[in-house]
């Protein structure tokens, strides 16, 4: 089946794929369910993949959204239990509460002047990551480009950081609109060529047009830097003074970490969100910490930290009143429980009862959070704990013998009579009864205790 699609004010849309997997989705507009054919654009997976040999997704896209079903890659997107089944719905236009802007290239297809085409690349392959090496290259040949100035110098030093251990970091400012910005990408395209540049996240625009983050009147910025265990730069975000923090456009989320200092073997690591929150709590107080860009901690990111073998895991996330960071916190010290990794959570008082709201506003004040292990019941706590019969010959295991069981059930019914009557001198004992019933050869004992006028404490 040839793709269709739909005119609206904007673009042409497409609505159905080569699988021909198209339906009707909550009420209004059609959607492709993921599958082998047509992956999910956040995660790359599809609901036939096989237990343990991928990313399994039962969600759908839709023309502008994509209903994702895995929590690593949902940022602070809230969990939608509208749909069937529950799923977290991400813009693929515009900005992502997840903290990616998808666009076009997330759904491996290209806009041009004929229409919306699909690129060669399936879906899945268009959650391509440049190599680590590749990334790091042109990262670092942006920012020997780019100034710091005095405007993010101070919003820097606000933080805690020194203007040495800024330029360290690598903290460059934004370029300004205009020949600066020119000149910046211009520069670039030459040393790497425009295929290339558009490859790495950060160098297109929704409308898949070469550009970078830019300064003007009236607004000013600085890019931060996310540099792995080995000092290379997997990812970029932007801070927006007096405002919020950017993503760049194409990041695969999973790829893109921060780990600020260096620890031995055994050495407690903190997770926090943010390089510059990683950077403030090594800076100040030496703190061995590993960031990402959001609050979702992904299978790849905890390989990471398995490999850099740490000894205490300390999940570090902003104390606020906010359920999604409540969740994240929850799901972090999940993930890395299951791990095998001693996960234990920070805690301090927060923003919620006017104290500091991040880990760095804390070491800032000359405080340190409190460390608290992280249990979760057993998975074998609500199993069956009796055999199912098999067809194998031999006896089944039933677990304990009903005999024992009546005789424990009446010592305790027995016992706790007992008790109040004596100590308590409330109860009135009228009559205890015990009737044995008989089903199917065995045998049911049944305790009736009757009691009137009684208070029991």
């Amino acid at each position: 089946m040839t793709a269709s699609y739909r005119e609206n004010n904007l673009t042409k849309v497409p609505l159905t794929s080569q699988s021909g997997s198209v339906g009707r989705a909550f009420g209004s507009g059609e959607y492709v369910r993921h599958s082998r054919q047509d992956p999910c654009p956040i995660c790359g997976g599809h609901p036939g993949l096989a237990k343990g040999q991928g990313i399994r997704c039962a969600g759908i896209s839709m023309d502008r959204v994509a209903y994702c079903t895995r929590e690593q890659y949902a940022g602070g997107l809230p969990l939608d239990i509208s749909t069937s089944p529950a799923a977290y719905k991400h813009a693929l236009f515009g900005r992502c509460d997840c903290g990616t802007q998808h666009g076009w290239n997330a759904l491996g297809w290209t806009n041009s002047s004929s229409g919306v085409k699909q690129s060669a690349s399936s879906r899945k392959s268009a959650r391509y990551v440049l190599p680590i090496e590749t990334r790091h290259e042109i990262y670092s040949a942006a920012l020997e480009l780019l100034p710091l100035r005095k405007e993010a110098l101070v919003d820097l030093t606000n933080r805690g950081l020194t203007k040495d251990a800024a330029l360290s970091m690598g903290y460059h400012s934004l370029p300004r609109r205009g020949t600066e910005s020119k000149t910046f990408l211009s520069t670039l395209t030459a040393k790497f060529g425009e295929e290339l540049l558009r490859k790495c996240p950060g160098f297109t625009d929704k409308n898949d047009r070469l550009t970078f983050w830019t300064a003007w009147d009236g607004r000013d910025g600085y890019v931060v830097p996310f540099k792995d265990e080995l000092g290379r730069v997997t990812g970029f975000q932007a801070k927006i003074l007096g405002s919020k923090y950017l993503t760049a456009k194409g990041s695969v989320l999973s790829s893109v970490y921060h780990v600020a200092g260096k620890g031995n073997p055994g050495t407690d690591l903190y997770i926090t969100e943010g390089a510059t929150k990683a950077n403030v709590a090594n800076h100040l107080e030496g703190l061995w910490t590993f960031a990402v860009a959001g609050q979702s901690l992904t299978d790849d990111h905890i390989e990471v930290i398995k490999s850099l073998n740490p000894g205490r895991v300390i999940v570090a996330l902003d104390q606020e009143d906010n359920p999604n960071t409540h969740k994240a916190q929850e799901r972090g010290t999940k993930l890395l429980h299951d791990a095998g990794l001693d996960a234990h959570f920070a805690t301090w008082e927060g923003e919620d009862v006017g104290g500091p709201k991040g880990i760095d506003d804390l070491l800032l004040t000359g405080e340190r959070p409190r460390i608290r292990k992280v249990h979760f019941v057993p998975t074998e706590i609500g199993q069956r704990r009796t055999s199912r019969p098999t067809a194998v010959d031999g006896t089944v295991d039933r677990g304990q013998p009903l005999k024992e069981v009546r005789a424990l059930a009446w010592r305790t019914v027995n016992d706790f009579v007992t008790h109040h009557v004596r100590n308590k001198g409330k109860a009135q004992l009228l009559s205890t009864s015990r009737r044995q019933d008989h089903c199917s050869g065995t045998g049911r004992t049944e305790l009736i205790c009757l009691h009137s006028h009684s208070r029991w404490d």
